[in-house]
C-alpha cells in the first residue's frame, strides 16, 4: 500500500510541475505573439515542427529504454547494471543525436528553402541541430532519475531551468528587430538551458554514482537495441506524419490565395495563438488521466473486471463533464479572451470556432489514458498513424480550394475519427456501455448556458466580460447539472477522492 500511495504522490507532483510549466509557457506564449506578431509566431512554430522530428529521430527511443533499464535493473537490486544501463543509454543517445544534429545542420538551407518556403528559417534549424545531442542526453538523465524515483530532484530542476530559459529569451529577444532573429533569440535560450540542466543532471548523477563499481555484463546493449529501435519506429512514424501535416498547412493557405506572409499569420494565429489557449486546462485533466494509467494497469494485472468498468464509467462521465464545462466557457468568452490576452480579432473567432471540439478533444485524452493502462499502446500508435495519414489526404485536397475552412474541417474529421477507434476499442475491451441519457443533459447543459451567458455579455468591456462569463457560466452550467441529475453525490465524492490524491474509487469498495 505504502509503494502505491507512493506512486500516486509522485504522480500528483509532476502533474503539479506540468500544470505550472505549462501555465508559464503559455504566459510567455502570450508575450512572445505580441512581440513577434502572427507571422512570426507561424515561422517559430514551423521551425519548431521540424526541430520537433529531428529531435524524435535523434532521441530513437531511448529515454524510453533508460527508464525501463535502469528500473528493470533496480528491480534486480543491482547497483551496478543501474550504471551499466545508463551509460549504454548515454552512449547511444550521444551517436544518434550527433548523426541527427548535424544532418539537420547541413541539411537546414535545404529544408528552409524547398519545405518551409522560408530562407530565413536556415540559421534557427542549424542551432537547433547544434544543440539537439544535448537535449537528448537530458531525456536519457531524466529516464535515470525517474527510474530511481528522484522525481522531486527532476522536477525541481526541470522548473529552474524553465526559468533560465525564460530569462534569457527574454534578454536575447530585447535585441531583435526581425522574426528570424527572434527565432535564433529563442533557440539560442532552449540551447544555454538544455546546457545547464545536462551539467546539473549530470552532476547529481555522478554524487549518485559514487561508490558503485562499473559492470561490463554482457547483453545490455542487445536489450537496448530491442527497445529503441520499435519505439524509434513508430515515433518517427507518428513525428513524420504530425511534421508532414504541418507543413502543408502553409503551402495550402498559400494556394488558397493568401499570400506567403498571409498564410504564415494564418498558421500563426490557429497553432501559436488558438490551440495554447484552447489545450491549456486539459492540463488539469492530464493530472487527473495520469493517475489512471497505474490504477487500470494494476486492476488489469489483478484481472479485477468489477473495477475497470467502474473506473471506465467514472472517467468518461468526469471527463465529458470537464469538456462541456471548458468547451461551452470558452465559447462565450472567446472574443473578449483573445482581445485581453492578444490583441488579435481573429484569434478570438477561430478560438470559438474550435471550442466546441473540446466535446471530443478532451474526453479522447482520457481515452487515451485508459488504453495505456490496460496495455493498449500499440493500438493507439495504429489509431494515431491512421488518422495522421488521413489529415494529410484531407489538407492536400482541402486547403487549396477552401483555406482555412477545409483546415478545420479536416481537424474535425481525423480527431473524430481517432477518437471513434479509441472509444469503440475502451468499450469493447471494459464491457462498458454509454449513457445516451447523460450524454445528452451534459451536452444540452452546456449549449444552453452557452447562449444564454453570450448573449448577456454582449456590449460589455473585455475584462468584465471574462469575469461575469466565466463566474455565470460555471454558476448556471453546475445548477443545471444538479437540477438534471447528471451531477450526482456519488460524481462529487469521486471528484473529491482525486483531489485528495487517492486512488479513484477506493473508498467505494469495488
Amino acid at each position: 500500500m505504502s509503494i502505491h500511495n507512493s506512486m500516486v504522490r509522485h504522480t500528483l507532483l509532476l502533474s503539479l510541475a506540468s500544470v505550472w510549466m505549462r501555465g508559464v509557457s503559455m504566459l510567455f506564449q502570450v508575450w512572445l505573439s505580441r512581440r513577434m506578431g502572427a507571422g512570426g509566431i507561424g515561422l517559430l512554430q514551423l521551425i519548431q515542427t521540424v526541430g520537433f522530428f529531428a529531435a524524435t529521430l535523434g532521441t530513437a527511443g531511448v529515454r524510453v529504454a533508460s527508464m525501463y533499464l535502469a528500473a528493470q535493473e533496480r528491480g534486480r537490486h543491482s547497483p551496478a547494471g543501474v550504471r551499466q544501463a545508463t551509460v549504454c543509454c548515454l552512449r547511444y543517445g550521444c551517436m544518434v543525436s550527433l548523426c541527427a544534429g548535424t544532418a539537420l545542420f547541413f541539411a537546414a538551407p535545404w529544408i528552409s528553402r524547398f519545405w518551409l518556403a522560408a530562407p530565413e528559417a536556415a540559421l534557427p534549424l542549424r542551432l537547433f541541430g547544434i544543440f539537439l545531442p544535448v537535449s537528448c542526453l537530458c531525456s536519457v538523465l531524466g529516464g535515470w532519475f525517474t527510474a530511481c524515483v528522484k522525481i522531486k530532484q527532476l522536477t525541481l530542476v526541470e522548473i529552474l531551468m524553465q526559468l533560465v530559459v525564460l530569462a534569457a529569451a527574454a534578454l536575447f529577444l530585447s535585441r531583435c528587430r526581425t522574426p528570424a532573429q527572434s527565432c535564433c533569440a529563442i533557440m539560442l535560450a532552449n540551447g544555454l538551458g538544455d546546457s545547464c540542466m545536462l551539467l546539473v543532471l549530470y552532476t547529481l548523477y555522478r554524487l549518485a554514482q559514487r561508490g558503485v563499481p562499473a559492470q561490463t555484463r554482457p547483453g545490455m546493449w542487445r536489450q537496448l537495441l530491442r527497445l529503441c529501435l520499435p519505439l524509434a519506429g513508430s515515433d518517427l512514424l507518428r513525428s513524420g506524419l504530425s511534421t508532414a501535416e504541418h507543413l502543408m498547412i502553409p503551402r495550402g493557405l498559400a494556394a488558397f490565395g493568401l499570400r506567403q506572409q498571409g498564410a504564415m499569420a494564418a498558421y500563426g494565429v490557429i497553432h501559436g495563438m488558438v490551440f495554447p489557449i484552447l489545450m491549456f486546462p486539459a492540463t488539469l485533466l492530464y493530472a487527473l488521466a495520469d493517475l489512471l494509467v497505474p490504477e487500470l494497469a494494476r486492476c488489469s494485472a489483478a484481472n479485477s473486471h468489477t473495477r475497470i468498468h467502474y473506473l471506465t464509467s467514472r472517467c468518461l462521465k468526469m471527463g465529458l463533464l470537464f469538456a462541456c464545462a471548458v468547451a461551452g466557457l470558452l465559447y462565450c468568452i472567446a472574443a473578449p479572451l483573445a482581445e485581453v490576452i492578444y490583441d488579435e480579432p481573429l484569434a478570438g473567432r477561430y478560438l470559438q470556432l474550435f471550442a466546441p471540439l473540446v466535446l471530443m478533444l478532451y474526453p479522447d485524452a482520457i481515452v487515451d489514458s485508459m488504453l495505456k493502462g490496460l496495455g493498449q499502446q500499440v493500438a493507439s500508435v495504429r489509431y494515431n498513424s491512421i488518422t495522421s495519414a488521413l489529415d494529410i489526404l484531407l489538407l492536400g485536397i482541402s486547403l487549396p480550394r477552401w483555406g482555412m475552412d477545409g483546415y478545420f474541417w479536416s481537424f474535425t474529421i481525423t480527431h473524430g475519427v481517432n477518437f471513434f477507434l479509441s472509444i469503440r476499442r475502451l468499450l469493447r475491451l471494459t464491457h462498458h456501455s454509454p449513457e445516451p441519457a447523460f450524454c445528452a443533459k451534459a451536452m444540452g447543459a452546456a449549449a444552453l448556458t452557452a447562449l444564454f451567458c453570450r448573449v448577456l455579455l454582449t456590449g460589455l468591456p473585455a475584462a468584465l466580460a471574462i469575469l461575469a462569463g466565466a463566474i455565470g457560466y460555471l454558476l448556471l452550467f453546475s445548477g443545471i447539472l444538479l437540477l438534471s441529475g447528471a451531477m450526482g453525490r456519488a460524481e462529487l465524492q469521486w471528484l473529491r477522492q482525486l483531489i485528495r490524491g487517492s486512488p479513484p474509487g477506493e473508498t467505494t469498495g469495488i
